[in-house]
C-alpha cells in the first residue's frame, strides 16, 4: 500500500505498469530457483513473478500488504498462493528456501523491521535476491514535486517521504546487522522509459505519487501534477518519450547460520 496514499488501483497496475515486473525478470535467474524449494515473492503485487516461480516447479508464495493486489493476483492465478500482510512484520508458518522482492522493499519505511522479518522467514543459508529504488532513485521527479507543492503552498517539512531509497552501504550494513552475509551488491542508474502508460508522466504520478498530495484539496491535485509534468519535462521527457530517472539498488544474499 502507498503509505499515506491509499490503497493501490490494482486494476490499473495490472493493465499498465507490466514493465515493473518486466525489468526484474532476470532477478529470478540471479535466484536461480530449484524444482521443490518454498519460495516467497515479498511485495507480489499481482502476482507475475510468483506465476514464473510455479512454473519453474517451486512451491511459491506470493505476499503483499494490500488488499487489491491480492484480490487481483489470486484472481489471474489461481491454485497459486497469497497471502495479505505488512512486508514489515510478517510471519510464515514454515520457513522458506530463498525470498525474492522486486520494487517493493522502498516502500517498506521502516527498513530494519523489513530486513529482520525476511531473516525470520528464511531457513539457515537461505537465499535472498532484492531490487529496490537506492539512493538518487526519480530525484529529479521528487524535487519537482516539492517544487510543484511549495508553490501551491504547502511546505516541505509537511510532506511525508513516502519511500525508503538507500545508499549501498547503509542497506548491505542493515543486512549484516539483520543476520545476512551480502554476496552481491550494486547500486545503478537504469533510465526507464514510460512507454506503456498512455499517460506518460502524469499516470505514473497517478499511480505512485498519490502520497505526496495527502496534505492539498481533491481539486488541486490536478493543477499540481500538470505544473510536476511541466517542470520535469526539459529533463525527463526526451525524443518524444518519457524517462524516468530511476536508479536501483540490486543485492543478493543470505541467512548466516
Amino acid at each position: 500500500m502507498p503509505a499515506g496514499g491509499g490503497a493501490w488501483d490494482a486494476d490499473s497496475y495490472a493493465r499498465s505498469f507490466g514493465f515493473i515486473a518486466k525489468l526484474g525478470e532476470d532477478l529470478l535467474d540471479l535466484l536461480a530457483p530449484r524444482p521443490g524449494e518454498r519460495i516467497l515473492d515479498l511485495g507480489c503485487g499481482t502476482g507475475r513473478h510468483v506465476a514464473a516461480l510455479a512454473a519453474r516447479g517451486v512451491e511459491a508464495i506470493g505476499l503483499d500488504s494490500d488488499a487489491a493486489m491480492i484480490e487481483s493476483a489470486k484472481a489471474a492465478n489461481p491454485g497459486l498462493s497469497f497471502i495479505r500482510a505488512s512486508g514489515e512484520s510478517f510471519r510464515l508458518d514454515r520457513p522458506v528456501d530463498a525470498i525474492l522482492s522486486n520494487a517493493a522493499l522502498h516502500w517498506m519505511t521502516r527498513p530494519q523491521r523489513a530486513i529482520n522479518a525476511m531473516a525470520r522467514a528464511l531457513k539457515p543459508g537461505g537465499r535472498l535476491v532484492l531490487e529496490m529504488g537506492g539512493h538518487g532513485n526519480v530525484a529529479v521527479l521528487v524535487g519537482a514535486i516539492h517544487q510543484a507543492l511549495l508553490e501551491a503552498g504547502v511546505a516541505r517539512k509537511a510532506l511525508p517521504m513516502p519511500w525508503y531509497f538507500p545508499r549501498l552501504g547503509e542497506y548491505t550494513h542493515r543486512l549484516e546487522k539483520g543476520g545476512f552475509e551480502v554476496d552481491q551488491a550494486i547500486l545503478f542508474d537504469r533510465p526507464t522509459p514510460l512507454d506503456d502508460l498512455k499517460g506518460g508522466l502524469s499516470e505514473w504520478l497517478a499511480m505512485f505519487g498519490r502520497p505526496f498530495l495527502v496534505a492539498t484539496p481533491v481539486d488541486r491535485h490536478g493543477g499540481i501534477v500538470d505544473r510536476v509534468v511541466a517542470l520535469t519535462r526539459p529533463k525527463l521527457y526526451r525524443d518524444g518519450r518519457w524517462i524516468a530517472d530511476y536508479r536501483r539498488l540490486r543485492v543478493v544474499a543470505h541467512r548466516s547460520g
